[in-house]
């Protein structure tokens, strides 16, 4: 990269508004590429629900209207078109074409094609439906409830295939989880405080039975007419063999939540959920009925919320955060079939077009040589958390983090020794400038540096106790370190280096942010991220033209902000938590939004790297690695799962009228909808309420607009011309 800012000219401003202009356009007409997950794959959002019409076929369903399908065992899974975005719960199978999924604000969907198409149905409630089981192809049931504003728990049923639901019995103060029928007449629902009932007359009655618990169930399931299981919160196993005239406490060691229980014959069963100390997936299993029950590896740091088993053997589990387990040895061994790490993976860096390596914590390196496609394990030879990596060049590499670990590699990261650095604090940053000469930074004014490869790490004096956050070194003489004090505030400050990191001195303190990340084209033109020392401790994007001594803010997040990265002069991004990535095209002029369609989870993300200006890779939390070849979108922030709005009359003189295609969605919403003219500027910002709205565009020049629309889970988009 050549030293210095690129003039602006005329001829470049000329091409960046056509580039502008055709991105427009592109974009209204496509679908963009945006950023792909690439880890867990196909989605992030948890599951809550699993079946199998046979031995290859299955279905899940999840948050943010999440279906997947796989039709070869479990070996990959297809994101299904589910037309909402509410949460789903439940997913039931009549047969190999018609199933039945349900989930928020009484959100029903049905499909008759196996799942190519779902149509949109409502329960005619506000509530959520938690479970569903058909006894027939029209008889169904389902139940559910909310907590909020108060407690209620309710029992529907459909006559029709799941197109019409009539309420059956509501319970106050009790959430109903979960519903089994063992016929056509004869069904259990399960729910808070210990609540068991059955019914005998297809649920025209209902009777509470004696569960023996005040725990809260979960999950019911059947062997049999006579033979059930029902499982919930703090290990409580409950089985009958007299169908449920009386339930029996099982004797467990575990005091961890079950979730769901699936039991495959009379001895063999299954029960799976988390562990509420460390959020880690459980499962149990007892192979003689029940009178004891063994803990298994689930292999996953997530939550199982749903279980089943297409035979003996082979089952499968899905839960938070996209998770699906597989076990074709009835669980001696599950396999995650999603995700190749569970890990935050804190820093990614790319050697080459396609060949990538990733680190996180508990010693984790991943790498990959076909462009993300797939990633390889690599033996780091360490469990401490990796902060941090910087290769020099294609086969000398270091990575360092916690408990004063470093670990280099001379292969390209195929393999990593440990360095040994003399210390215990952590560190949380390196950079070199050649092979052989670099420097580690961390907390306390932690700075030590290295002329021979880490071959020994020596203590330099950095002149302060501060947290020293970010080093980076723009040629081999010249170096920056950024940090901050460790007290409120926490007023930024610079050290510099002239001579490749042997010697330091204060370059600038009593900067206004609390600086994490820097990252320098030269010496005098850079950028950080930083929060503001003052309330609201504003998590900012900044830029300095005089090497560090005066920053001024150019943009802000809405959460705490991990990484910076440029791939030239121009163009740049800033990664953070809340799922945030932020992009400039103008060398930082101007900084835009650009939103991961929506997650189930809280996501960090960690670290950026770009290949070429479209090309590039984020990581962050859970294992998370995303990938763009696109640049992320385009300019409208937060473009990512959208959806056409019908605009008419279109031309149009002095009304529009704006339809959203969901109407069940929108029917009670308030809507913010916004206009953008051709240069992406904001014209207009209309409110109202239902899915379809009036809006004067009269005042409005001539030209053309584009209008967007967005909810927390999804953007709607449109253009229109005024005439």
């Amino acid at each position: 990269m050549k030293s210095g800012f690129l003039l602006f000219t005329n001829v470049t401003i000329m091409k960046k508004i056509i580039l502008v202009f055709i991105i427009l356009f592109s974009f209204l007409e496509s679908k963009p590429q945006e950023w792909q997950w690439l880890n867990p794959e196909p989605t992030d959002n948890d599951l809550t629900s699993v079946c199998f019409t046979d031995a290859n076929t299955g279905f899940a369903v999840g948050n943010n209207g999440t279906i997947l399908k796989t039709t070869d065992a479990g070996v990959s899974w297809n994101i299904q078109s589910s037309g909402t975005t509410a949460n789903l719960y439940s997913v039931y199978f009549i047969d190999a074409n018609n199933g039945i999924a349900a989930g928020d604000s009484g959100r029903v969907l049905k499909t008759s094609d196996a799942g190519l198409s779902w149509e949109m149905h409502s329960a005619g409630i506000d509530l959520s439906l938690w479970s569903l089981f058909f006894t027939n192809s029209s008889t169904g049931y389902a139940v559910g409830g909310t907590y909020y504003p108060s407690d209620t728990g309710i029992i529907m049923k459909s006559v029709d295939g799941g197109m019409n639901w009539t309420i059956l019995a509501s319970v106050s103060g009790k959430m109903l989880s979960s519903v089994w029928f063992t016929d056509a007449n004869t069904g259990y629902v399960a729910g808070d405080s210990g609540m068991i009932l059955k019914t005998i007359n297809g649920g025209q009655t209902w009777v509470s039975q004696v569960s023996g618990t005040y725990r809260h169930l979960k999950s019911v399931r059947y062997i049999n007419a006579d033979t059930g299981y029902a499982v919930g919160y703090y290990g409580i196993i409950l089985k009958t063999t007299n169908g449920g005239n009386t339930w029996t406490s099982q004797v467990t060691s575990t005091q961890n939540s079950l979730l769901t229980v699936f039991a495959s014959n009379d001895t063999v069963a299954y029960a799976m959920g988390w562990k509420p100390d460390y959020l880690e997936g459980v499962i149990i299993k007892t192979s003689d009925g029940g009178s004891t029950w063994t803990e298994q590896d689930a292999g996953t740091y997530n939550a199982i919320n749903s279980c089943y088993f297409s035979d003996t053997n082979t089952g499968y589990a899905v839960g938070r955060y996209g998770t699906i387990l597989k076990t074709g040895n009835g669980g001696s061994q599950w396999n995650n079939l999603t995700s190749v790490t569970e890990q935050g993976l804190w820093s990614v860096v790319f050697l080459q077009e396609n060949t990538g390596i990733a680190a996180g914590s508990y010693g984790t390196i991943i790498k990959t040589t076909d462009g993300g496609i797939t990633w390889n394990h690599k033996p780091s030879g360490t469990n401490s958390l990796l902060s941090t990596m910087c290769f020099p060049n294609g086969s000398t590499g270091y990575a360092v983090g916690w408990f004063g670990t470093i670990v280099k590699t001379t292969d390209g990261g195929e393999s990593w020794s440990s360095q040994s650095s003399g210390t215990q604090q952590s560190f949380f940053s390196v950079s070199f400038s050649d092979a052989n000469n670099g420097c580690v930074v961390g907390g306390n004014g932690l700075l030590l540096h290295t002329n021979n490869g880490g071959t020994t790490w020596i203590n330099v004096p950095s002149g302060t106790t501060d947290e020293l956050n970010d080093v980076r070194f723009i040629d081999q003489n010249v170096g920056f370190i950024a940090g901050h004090h460790g007290n409120y505030p926490h007023y930024g400050i610079i050290l510099k280096t002239t001579d490749g990191g042997s010697s330091w001195f204060l370059h600038s303190s009593g900067i206004p942010y609390g600086l994490k990340k820097i990252f320098f084209f030269d010496a005098l033109n850079g950028f950080a991220i930083g929060d503001s020392v003052e309330y609201p401790y504003t998590p900012s994007i900044l830029k300095t033209t005089d090497g560090g001594i005066t920053w001024a803010a150019k943009g802000t997040g809405t959460c705490s902000l991990e990484s910076i990265h440029f791939y030239d002069q121009y163009v740049g991004y800033v990664t953070g938590h809340c799922a945030q990535i932020i992009h400039t095209i103008d060398g930082g002029s101007t900084w835009t939004n650009q939103v991961i369609r929506p997650v189930s989870s809280p996501l960090w993300l960690f670290s950026s790297w770009f290949t070429d200006a479209n090309t590039g890779y984020v990581t962050g939390s859970y294992g998370t690695i995303l990938k763009t070849t696109d640049g992320g979108g385009t300019w409208i922030p937060g473009i990512q799962e959208s959806t056409v709005l019908k605009i008419s009359p279109n031309p149009a003189s002095e009304i529009i009228s704006v339809e959203f295609p969901d109407h069940v969605s929108y029917e009670e919403t308030k809507n913010e909808i916004h206009v953008y003219n051709i240069t992406g500027n904001e014209v207009l910002t209309v409110y109202s309420i239902g899915y379809k709205t009036d809006i004067q565009v009269g005042d409005l020049p001539s030209g053309l607009y584009f209008i967007k629309v967005a909810d927390p889970t999804k953007v709607l988009v449109g253009k229109f011309i005024r005439e």
